[in-house]
């Protein structure tokens, strides 16, 4: 094991590859090994343990559940579900490298490798009614086909399940992969990609993104007459000055959580 985190050290090495590529590469941040160190190497801990409170503390209860994470990327919130002894999570991901770590976290935290799929949002290799809950956080700005996805969501969460969808409000000013504030990326995107430019921070993975916000997921949920709900932000910025004012007289959300249901 290494000093600074609980995996072994193969998997930290598979780690370090996998977040330099993404940080680094991706979406050029200098300071990647820092954020690797801070954010990655206990992520079950740090980010698993701060999403699945913060649903618990809304009054979403995983007990007993049936539970599958959808763009499981290297797990955080999927293992730490399962460390807390949520045995019924299964664990999807498309990206290649992403499935070796899961596969590598799964023999570590005692998953089942069956538990570990390989697949896209668009087509989820699962039967009808199969979960209670899909987590669905921070993927739908990533897929390829975001009614496909929340159709495949809906379809697959029994009656009475629920699909919990996170994803960041393209309508805010502020590009959350870049870690940056800037132009509202939903309607002004030639201006991020300017400002990423300018401050040579812009790489390709800018163009794969869907700049989704509330009022186009509640038009496809709608069109596909699929029950939902908007939940406030789970995690609302601290803003200030005239950002703050914008935002209040706009109601702007940073980010966005729908609830969506089989009644």
């Amino acid at each position: 094991m290494n000093k600074n985190s609980q995996y072994p050290t193969e998997l930290l090495s598979m780690m370090r590859d996998y977040y330099k590529s993404y940080y680094l590469d991706d979406l050029a941040l200098k300071d990647w090994e820092e954020r690797l160190k801070t954010n990655r190497l206990q992520e079950e801990e740090i980010l698993g343990k701060k999403l699945i409170d913060a649903l618990q503390s809304k009054g979403f209860s995983f007990q007993n559940k049936s539970i599958l994470i959808l763009g499981a990327g290297t797990g955080a919130e999927g293992f730490y579900l399962h460390n807390q002894g949520f045995s019924k999570v299964n664990l999807i991901e498309p990206n290649n490298k992403a499935i070796a770590i899961l596969k590598q976290k799964a023999k570590l935290y005692h998953l089942p490798l069956s538990n570990i799929h390989h697949g896209f949002g668009e087509n989820l290799p699962f039967p009808s009614d199969e979960f209670d809950y899909v987590i669905c956080y921070t993927v739908l700005e990533h897929v390829q086909d975001v009614g496909k996805t929340l159709k495949e969501i809906h379809r697959v969460i029994k009656q009475q399940g629920k699909g919990l969808i996170l994803t960041p409000n393209y309508n805010y000013p502020e590009e959350p992969h870049y870690k940056i504030r800037t132009f509202p990326p939903a309607y002004m995107s030639w201006m991020t990609r300017l400002h990423l430019k300018l401050i040579k921070r812009y790489t390709p993975f800018f163009e794969t993104l869907n700049f989704i916000t509330s009022s186009k997921i509640s038009a496809i949920l709608e069109t596909h007459k699929i029950p939902y709900h908007h939940e406030a932000d789970l995690f609302p910025p601290k803003n200030t000055g005239i950002l703050a004012l914008m935002v209040k007289l706009l109601r702007l959300q940073r980010n966005q959580f729908f609830v969506i249901r089989k009644n």
